[in-house]
């Protein structure tokens, strides 16, 4: 999932997740991402409206999302 996330990160792409969190709840999310580690990720979150650390080893699916913009997108 990292190198995934890495490559979207590289062409800027906002990505829709599913991501497990630490008490079993799955959830839906578009991310605009800012920083993609082995260890976490760092973007902002179109659900929660702000910037948000998921785990990277908790993202289960992460695909590119037609419905947000990209980082270069909102900058202009």
């Amino acid at each position: 999932m990292y190198q995934r996330l890495k490559g979207y990160l590289t062409h800027h792409q906002s990505v829709e997740i599913v991501y497990l969190s630490k008490e079993n709840q799955i959830s839906q999310r578009v991310v605009t991402l800012y920083v993609v580690n082995e260890e976490e990720t760092i973007g902002f979150c179109h659900l929660r409206k702000k910037v948000r650390m998921f785990k990277t080893e908790r993202i289960l699916v992460a695909y590119p999302c037609q419905c947000a913009r990209s980082k270069e997108s909102l900058m202009n």
